[in-house]
């Protein structure tokens, strides 16, 4: 059973909210990515170029020797896009869309810089990319959802909610690493995010973490707002790439 925490020593101050601006886009430094894939900053969301075009041969011929192996024939052979490259690395997404964009097949590739070349760095790939923005160095990632046996409705004050620590923790509860939540409260929707401070342990086992309930006050009644994750406001990658890759 998931058990209630107690508050850190001191009061956070966390800003992990980014909201869209006018034009529905986030701000083009703000680093977003998949949950469990590589991350990259939302202006490049904006564009992306087919690995074919001029100039990225140097990725061409850096990604053929691992497509032409054994494990390698198991990924996209072709319709790979640079989706954001620096002076080291380069990163290429191969996405293909379901009927919903959360179903979307999304593949990612690096090429890196070694010495005067560059060679195929890794690859990864999943479903459902759901973008999340980044939290802070140093602090631990916290997923949440309502929970489902205390009901909230337009009079609420309290929206009470189950957090559990995504990065690995032995099975230990946060207890007063779990910061105060960074809530933002617009006409639409109250936004809720949780991030926790590491344990200070360099060995652990990925056995699972525990849920804890935290109670998160609001300023002011919910009304008919929705609530939503504040890291998960920019959609899913195939919202904006999705098409590009028919």
């Amino acid at each position: 059973m998931p058990s209630s925490t107690t508050a850190p020593d001191e009061p956070s101050e966390l800003d992990l909210i980014v909201l869209p601006g006018a034009t529905g886009q986030l701000p083009p430094d703000v680093t977003v990515g998949c949950r469990a894939g590589p991350t990259f900053p939302a202006a490049s969301l904006a564009s992306v170029t087919p690995i074919e075009a001029p100039g990225y041969e140097f990725v061409v011929d850096a990604i053929d020797p691992f497509l032409g192996d054994e494990e390698g024939q198991f990924w996209p052979q072709s319709g790979w896009q640079v989706l954001y490259e620096s002076s080291d690395e380069v990163l290429i997404v191969h996405l293909v869309n379901g009927e919903r964009s959360r179903d979307a097949v999304a593949s990612f590739m690096t090429v890196e810089r070694r010495g005067e070349g560059w060679v195929w760095g890794g690859s990864s790939a999943g479903t459902n990319c759901r973008l999340t923005t980044s939290i802070p160095a140093g602090l631990n990632r916290v997923e949440w959802r309502l929970d489902p046996n205390v009901a909230v409705g337009p009079d609420s004050t309290v929206i009470d909610v189950l957090a559990r620590e995504l990065e690995c923790a032995s099975g230990q509860p946060m207890g007063g690493r779990l910061l105060d939540p960074d809530v933002v409260i617009t006409d639409e929707a109250v936004y809720i995010a949780f991030a926790a401070l590491p344990d200070g342990q360099e060995d652990h086992n990925c056995q699972g973490n525990p849920e804890v309930r935290v109670a998160v006050e609001l300023s002011e009644p919910l009304g008919d707002r929705k609530i939503r994750n504040g890291l998960t406001v920019a959609g899913f990658l195939g919202d904006y790439i999705g098409d590009a890759f028919r």
